[in-house]
């Protein structure tokens, strides 16, 4: 096996004449073919195929499968000797790692199996569970040594940037160059790769954690363009007011709900600030509008659930779904609107009771849950708008912090852990 790793990382165009050929690997091994032919026998039956195709199909699955186990403290070496000698300069901290980290990409040999393996074998199971692993391991440490430069600095990323995002940036960039210099050697010099990265720590990293978007960095250039923009004569949005939801939608979901401006919202949606205000006169109005979507089916859902004389534990299990999975759909508004609630007996006041008057999602089941305690199924000794608040809470937190989960997978834990929990006679329910 490694033989053939390092006859396919040293490969030339003979590769492409002859492929890759027993006498190769054997001699790059230091063993004659016959000694080949007898580790990998040609077998037959039941689907097993031995010789060359045994050899090419176990190559494969471990393609990458050496990787170096003392990467991750040579890398922590390395991190300690720059920042002693950068003497608390960062800049001069990155490029001196970044430089040591072309320098190593650039030599060894997975950077060029990959490359093999991306050229002829991408479409191979195996060779792509190989490469991923590798990738695997090259993220973690990516991301535990910029983790700790970050916690040096007491700096944090802005949006939408996380540290396994920059990891996956960073070894794609530093892959790229290597590819590149390749064949164009003058174009590469081993300093650019520090320059690249230095540039965008520059636009992502928020010393002041202020948790800004990366949008922010360029709001100068953005608001010239936007003012350019609006002196010319443009058309309104066919539903304007649609459009400012829309926007919203997607403002909210990559700054946040209380890092967006409302100019930033007219500008997505391409409505004056005015208008968006006489429309819209607080952020908490679009949060509202864009909910209503998802309240009014949801509404209508259990009121028919009641008109038909379903069962209250039955009811409350398919708002609860219905619910889940709406925000799994899309829960931005619904982030938004549990921050906003969150702060309701501070600033948030007056937000928080539009909210709740609009849009307050567990009085849709106060009634069934009323019923229930009524005919003794659901416990009586807390009130049905606590029980209804609580049931809700729970899916929307559990909804937000594990975005994994599908809806039936938060409402397994949720009714198992509150729902059931107020049963009291589940065979009347």
């Amino acid at each position: 096996m490694e033989a053939g790793r390092r006859v396919l990382a040293s490969s030339d165009e003979g590769l492409l004449l002859s492929g890759l050929t027993v006498d190769q690997v054997a001699e790059s091994a230091g063993l004659s073919g016959q000694t080949f032919h007898t580790a990998f026998s040609t077998r037959s039956g039941a689907g097993v195929v031995g010789g060359k195709a045994a050899f090419i199909a176990e190559l494969l699955d471990t393609l990458l499968d050496h990787r170096d186990p003392k990467l991750r403290a040579r890398v922590e070496d390395v991190v300690a000797a720059q920042s002693a000698a950068a003497i608390g300069d960062p800049r001069q901290l990155v490029r001196d790692i970044c430089r040591w980290d072309y320098e190593r990409v650039r030599d060894e040999e997975d950077t060029q199996l990959r490359i093999v393996a991306c050229a002829v074998a991408r479409d191979n199971k195996r060779a792509v569970r190989s490469v991923k692993a590798s990738y695997s391991d090259l993220l973690r440490i990516a991301h535990e040594t910029t983790e700790g430069m970050l916690r040096s600095w007491g700096a944090s990323l802005r949006q939408p940037f996380t540290l396994d995002k920059l990891a996956v940036v960073m070894t794609a960039l530093v892959e790229g160059l290597v590819l590149r210099s390749r064949f164009d050697p003058e174009a590469v010099s081993p300093e650019l790769f520090g320059d690249a990265v230095l540039a965008l720590f520059a636009s992502i990293m928020d010393v002041e954690q202020t948790h800004e978007h990366i949008d922010d960095v360029v709001a100068p250039l953005a608001t010239a363009a936007m003012s350019e923009y609006a002196q010319r004569e443009r058309d309104l949005p066919d539903d304007p007011e649609q459009a400012i939801v829309d926007a919203a939608r997607i403002e909210f979901g990559q700054r946040g709900y209380y890092s967006t401006q409302r100019a930033h919202i007219a500008a997505t949606a391409g409505v004056d600030l005015d208008l968006l205000r006489a429309l819209y006169p607080s952020k908490v109005d679009i949060v509202a509008a864009g909910l209503e979507p998802m309240f009014e089916p949801l509404r209508r859902r259990v009121t028919s659930d009641i008109k038909v004389r379903r069962k209250p534990k039955q009811i409350i299990e398919r708002y609860g779904l219905r619910l889940a999975e709406l925000i799994v759909a899309d829960p931005t508004f619904i982030e938004a609107m549990a921050l906003v609630m969150s702060v309701q007996r501070s600033q948030g006041q007056v937000d928080s009771t539009l909210l709740r008057e609009a849009m307050f999602f567990p009085g849709l089941i106060v009634e069934t849950i009323e019923a229930g305690q009524a005919s003794g199924a659901i416990t009586s000794d807390v009130a049905a708008v606590e029980i209804a608040a609580a049931y809700t809470n729970n899916i929307i937190f559990r909804c937000l912090s594990r975005r994994e989960e599908s809806g039936e997978e938060v409402m397994a834990i949720v009714n198992r852990l509150v729902l059931h929990g107020v049963i009291t006679h589940d065979s009347t329910a």
